[in-house]
C-alpha cells in the first residue's frame, strides 16, 4: 500500500467537496424544476405546484402537465400566492392553462401576464394544470397551493365520497327545539360499472370510521336515550348514542353492505332537561348567560316526605304534590326555551308546591292540585329554598367525519382499519379514553317514573342539577395499537371524579373519598373489564372494576397488563336500578401508557 501524502490528501478533499457540491446542486435543480406528474392526493391531501425554476425565471420551450385527482366525491381547491408569466395577447404565448375534466364539454381557463387565477375550486374531482414556454423570454412563474376539501352534506343525502363531513341542518346553527328526522346514506361503491364483476376502486369497503367533531344531543334518562338517537346502521349491533360527544369516536363495520345508513332521530327539546335548581351550591359549569346564580354555598338538605304503610308493613316515600299541566301551559313554557332562566327560587321547602305566586307565570294552572299514585317512587326530597335556578345549553347539533376504509390495505388508508371487536382504536404511546356522554352535565332526577309532561316545577320529580350520566346497554371494546418494543399498557382514572360506575355518584361534593369495588360479584352491573390485569407485584388479580375508583392499586386508581391485543371493555346493563341502586353515573375518563419491554440479558 502507498502512503498518502498531506498534500495530496488536501487535493482529493477539495475534489470531494466539488463533487458533493456539484451533486446537491443538481439534486435541487432537479427537485426545484420537476415539471408535472400525478399528484398523490391520497397520502398528501395539501401541497403546492410551483413552475420550473420558481421564484427564478422559468425555462423556456417547457411544457409540463400536472394532474391532481381527489378522492371520489371531494374536491380540489388551489389559491396561487404568486403569478408572473410573460403576457401575449389571448395568451398564445406562455400560459398556465386549468381545466376540469368532469365538467361537460367544458373548456380550459388560460392565464398569462399578472391576471393571478385566485382561488379555484374543481366541480368535480379532478384539476389539470398545463404550463407551456416558448423561446420568447421568461418571468417568475407562478407558486399555488391545493387542498383536498371533504364534502359536507346532511339530511337525505346519498353520497359515495371516501370521507365527508356529515352535519345537521344549517350548521354551525343549532336545530332548534322541534323534532326532526335526518338521515344519510353511504354508498360503498359495489357497482360494476366496467361489467368485470368486481366493485369499482377502491374496492369493497369493510369499515365506516365516525369522528364526532361536535354531537350534542339530548342527554340521556337514566342511561337510555329516550328523546334523541344517532344510530348506525352495521354488520353487528351498536350502540344508540346521545348527550354530549364531542372528541369521540368509532367504528362501523359494513363489511358485504353496498350501502349503509346513518340516522339522528330528535324529538321535541324537552324544557326539564335543562332548567333545574342547583341544590349543591354554586357552579359556573356550561351555564348559560342570563342564568342567575347564588353566590352563598347551598346546603343540601332532606325535605319532610309523607310515607304510606305497605301491606308488608314497610314504608314507602312517595311524592307529594304536583300540578297538572294544561295543554296552554305546556305552550308557554315551550316559549321559554330561548335563552331562559327560571325566574323564582321561592319554592316550597314543606313538601308541597308553592303558591301560585312564587311560581314563573307560564306556569300557573288553576288545575286542582292531587296527589301521585306511584306507589313504587323512592326518590329523596330535598328542600329547594333559596337553590339557585339555573340554565344548561339547549344547542342540539352534530358535526361527524365520516370515512370509508376499503378491506383492501394498499393503497394504506386515511385512517388505520380498527382490529375485529373494536368499537374505538386509538394510536399512540400515550393518550385518554372516555366513556360515551362523560361530559354531559344538566340537570338529573332520582325519579325513575317521573313524567315531564304532568309536572309543574322540578320539585315535583327532584330535577336537579348532576351527571346525566353514561348509557345503558352497552357492550364494547376500546382498542390501542401496541407500539414496536412496548410489552405492556397502564390505564389511570382521571382525577377523582374520573371514575364512576355500579354506585350512587354525589354531584360536586368534595369530601367524596373514591371507593374501589372489584371482581365479578361486587361489580355485575356495569363495569370496565381490563384483560389480564396485574396487581403492584406482576400477578393476576380482578378484571372487573367499578365503583368510584379503578382498581386498587399502590398507584393510586390504576390497572396494568400485558395482554395482547390492548384493550379494556365496557359493559353497562339495561337500567340503572334493577341490579344495584345506581344513580349518576357519569362514566370515566381515563389515560393510558403503553410500558416498555423489559431489557434482557
Amino acid at each position: 500500500c502507498s502512503v498518502v501524502s498531506p498534500s495530496s490528501s488536501r487535493r482529493r478533499m477539495a475534489f470531494l467537496t466539488v463533487v458533493v457540491v456539484v451533486v446537491v446542486a443538481v439534486l435541487s435543480t432537479a427537485h426545484a424544476q420537476e415539471c408535472g406528474g400525478v399528484v398523490d392526493t391520497h397520502n398528501y391531501p395539501s401541497g403546492a405546484i410551483i413552475s420550473p425554476g420558481y421564484p427564478n425565471q422559468y425555462p423556456a420551450d417547457t411544457l409540463c402537465t400536472w394532474t391532481l385527482k381527489a378522492p371520489s366525491g371531494e374536491k380540489i381547491v388551489m389559491d396561487f400566492a404568486d403569478f408572473d408569466v410573460t403576457g401575449s395577447d389571448g395568451c398564445t404565448g406562455d400560459y398556465l392553462s386549468i381545466s376540469d375534466p368532469d365538467v361537460k364539454n367544458g373548456t380550459e381557463s388560460r392565464y398569462c401576464g399578472n391576471e393571478n387565477p385566485g382561488s379555484i375550486t374543481s366541480v368535480g374531482d379532478t384539476i389539470l394544470l398545463t404550463f407551456k414556454t416558448n423561446w420568447q423570454g421568461s418571468c417568475r412563474g407562478f407558486n399555488a397551493t391545493y387542498l383536498v376539501e371533504r364534502e359536507c352534506i346532511t339530511c337525505g343525502t346519498t353520497t359515495d365520497a371516501m370521507e365527508f363531513w356529515f352535519m345537521s341542518p344549517g350548521y354551525p346553527a343549532p336545530v332548534g327545539n322541534d323534532s326532526l328526522f335526518c338521515s344519510i346514506t353511504v354508498d360503498h361503491g359495489c357497482d360494476d360499472a366496467n361489467g368485470d364483476g368486481k366493485p369499482e376502486p377502491p374496492g369493497p369497503i369493510c369499515q365506516l370510521r365516525l369522528d364526532f367533531d361536535e354531537f350534542k344531543l339530548q342527554p340521556p334518562f337514566w342511561g337510555d336515550c329516550l328523546y334523541d338517537q344517532f344510530y348506525a346502521e352495521a354488520q353487528h349491533p351498536l350502540p344508540i348514542l346521545c348527550g354530549v360527544n364531542d372528541g369521540s369516536h368509532m367504528y362501523v363495520n359494513v363489511e358485504g353492505r353496498s350501502k349503509t345508513d346513518l340516522t339522528v332521530l330528535l324529538k321535541e327539546l324537552e324544557y326539564y332537561l335543562y332548567h333545574c335548581y342547583d341544590i349543591y351550591g354554586p357552579s359556573n359549569h356550561n351555564q348559560e348567560p342570563g342564568a342567575t346564580e347564588n353566590p352563598a354555598p347551598h346546603v343540601r338538605q332532606r325535605r319532610e316526605a309523607h310515607r304510606t304503610q305497605s301491606k308488608n308493613g314497610k314504608q314507602k316515600k312517595i311524592h307529594e304534590d304536583f300540578h297538572p299541566v294544561k295543554e296552554h301551559q305546556k305552550e308557554a313554557r315551550q316559549d321559554n326555551f330561548n335563552g331562559a332562566s327560571f325566574q323564582s327560587s321561592a319554592w316550597s321547602s314543606q313538601g308541597s308546591a308553592a303558591d301560585d305566586g312564587d311560581l314563573p307565570s307560564s306556569w300557573i294552572t288553576d288545575a286542582p292540585r292531587k296527589r301521585t299514585t306511584h306507589k313504587d317512587v323512592t326518590v329523596a326530597l330535598y328542600n329547594y329554598n333559596e337553590s339557585t335556578p339555573m340554565s344548561f345549553p339547549t344547542r342540539r347539533a352534530w358535526k361527524i367525519k365520516v370515512t370509508q376504509i376499503p378491506c383492501d390495505p394498499c393503497p394504506k388508508p386515511r385512517v388505520p382499519r380498527a382490529p375485529e371487536g373494536c368499537l374505538q382504536y386509538y394510536k399512540g404511546l400515550t393518550g385518554e379514553i372516555k366513556s360515551f356522554n362523560y361530559e354531559g352535565h344538566g340537570c338529573y332526577t332520582e325519579d325513575r317514573w317521573c313524567n315531564f309532561d304532568t309536572i309543574a316545577h322540578p320539585s315535583d320529580c327532584d330535577i336537579r342539577v348532576g351527571y346525566t350520566g353514561h348509557l345503558n346497554n352497552l357492550d364494547y371494546s376500546m382498542c390501542v395499537e401496541p407500539q414496536s418494543g412496548f410489552c405492556g399498557i397502564q390505564f389511570q382514572q382521571v382525577g377523582v371524579d374520573g371514575f364512576s360506575l355500579s354506585n350512587i355518584s354525589d354531584y360536586r361534593d368534595d369530601s367524596l373519598v373514591p371507593t374501589a369495588h372489584l371482581g365479578d360479584m361486587e361489580c355485575m352491573s356495569d363495569y370496565l373489564f381490563v384483560p389480564g390485569a396485574q396487581n403492584d407485584h406482576g400477578k393476576d388479580t380482578f378484571e372487573r372494576y367499578c365503583g368510584t375508583k379503578m382498581g386498587n392499586a399502590r398507584k393510586w386508581a390504576t390497572a396494568t397488563t400485558y395482554s395482547k391485543p390492548f384493550a379494556v371493555r365496557m359493559v353497562s346493563d339495561a337500567d340503572e336500578f334493577s341490579l344495584s341502586s345506581d344513580y349518576m353515573n357519569r362514566g370515566f375518563h381515563l389515560t393510558y401508557s403503553q410500558i416498555p419491554c423489559k431489557i434482557s440479558g
